[in-house]
């Protein structure tokens, strides 16, 4: 980072303002780019994919529609049944997740799905302390359908595929069928991060934060360090 230029604060005012219309134009441009979202034609679910919930439990797509809700939203989580760790920024993101799930309740239902099989997941959950609803997809088409940048084969034999990147799909319930509304992966998770947006209003931006923070993903959380019982709550239900 280059050294920074201090100015006086009338200077450094006018310059704000400056940046203030850019700022104001970025949001209304944001509006514009949300109302395209919602316009997008939606895609007919032909197939009503069996996951399996952290028990091991089969439950189909359909199911997981909170009731009363018509709208899922589904994070594609990044770790397939071969990979060692999970996905660094994916565990950053359901962090995030978990703490918002009370204010989804009632707007729409939210599901975490990997290619990792169900007993990974539990275990996954067990360690984080998290309690969204968290499902395999292995032996399904469904990571694969739906991913945004191409999923990798797992070679390992035991079905299913890992996504290079995370994503995210939201599906709509009307009438008993299933439709996906909407898709991204990559920089266009950017939005549902607030860490990224704090990141960019410091001088240094992001530099450096992923190799700095990568490690928040292998260690417990504190509560689950000292003993407390908090981290055996039960994951939440997505239906």
């Amino acid at each position: 980072m280059p050294p920074p230029r201090v100015a006086s604060r009338e200077e450094r005012d006018r310059l704000r303002r400056e940046l203030l219309d850019a700022e104001k134009a970025l949001t209304r441009q944001g509006d514009e780019v949300a109302r395209q979202r919602r316009a997008l034609p939606w895609v007919r679910v032909e197939k009503d994919y069996s996951l399996r919930d952290a028990d091991g439990r089969a439950v189909q797509l359909s199911e997981l529609f909170r009731e009363g809700t018509a709208d899922l939203v589904v994070y594609h989580f990044a770790c397939g049944p071969g990979a060692d760790d999970p996905c660094d920024q994916c565990c950053c993101w359901v962090e995030g997740f978990d703490a918002y799930a009370p204010f989804f309740d009632g707007s729409f239902g939210f599901a975490v799905v990997a290619g990792a099989p169900h007993e990974r997941l539990r275990a996954l959950t067990g360690l984080r302390g998290w309690t969204l609803p968290m499902y395999s997809s292995a032996g399904s088409d469904f990571s694969q359908d739906f991913a945004v940048e191409g999923y990798e084969e797992e070679g390992d034999g035991t079905g299913g595929a890992a996504p290079r990147s995370p994503a995210l799909s939201v599906f709509r319930k009307e009438d008993g069928v299933v439709y996906c509304t909407y898709s991204t992966s990559g920089r266009g998770l950017e939005v549902f991060n607030p860490v990224w947006a704090f990141l960019d209003t410091l001088p240094n931006g992001r530099e450096g934060w992923h190799q700095e923070h990568r490690h928040l993903c292998r260690e417990k959380r504190p509560h689950e360090c000292n003993g407390s019982d908090e981290s055996s709550k039960k994951p939440r239900s997505a239906g």
